[in-house]
């Protein structure tokens, strides 16, 4: 027998609520480069990193709230996919280094660069959602999230 639920109980995520996650991919290159530093003491540090070399990036996003009772939706779909490309569009085939940090004040690492999105998303994602955490990977092998909890 299915269960069945009343309509204010569920499973484990309780009323009517869900998590929603939504991936966008983009190519951009960035480079690891201190300019207080010699070139040859960054070099030491990070090896061909400081040449610019590009990624083909993956941002994930994790969204929850409760769920449209006509539709079963977290939140606006073609809206959220609208927030996303309005971020990402400037970005792609870029210099991370210019457009996010141009000031040099942080690395473009996927932590900062995980950080830098979880910032610019969090006051736009369409409502009643509400912005979990924010995924970075640059390879296969390396990504980062946050907030890292």
């Amino acid at each position: 027998m299915t269960p069945r639920y009343a309509k204010d109980e569920g499973p484990s995520m309780g009323v009517d609520r869900a998590e929603l996650e939504r991936s966008v991919t983009f190519r951009a290159h960035h480079r690891y480069r201190r300019p207080e530093r010699p070139e040859a003491e960054d070099r030491a540090v990070f090896g061909d990193l400081v040449d610019p070399h590009p990624h083909d990036y993956r941002l994930t996003i994790r969204v929850a709230g409760p769920m449209e009772p006509r539709t079963g939706f977290v939140t606006d779909l073609p809206a959220l996919d609208r927030v996303l490309d309005s971020l990402v569009a400037p970005l792609r085939n870029g210099d991370l280094n210019a457009r996010i940090f141009p000031e040099a004040e942080r690395l473009p690492s996927c932590e900062n660069l995980a950080r830098w999105f979880h910032a610019e998303l969090k006051d736009r994602i369409p409502p009643p959602a509400t912005l979990l955490w924010v995924r970075l990977a640059e390879s296969d092998d390396l990504a980062a999230r946050f907030p890292a909890e």
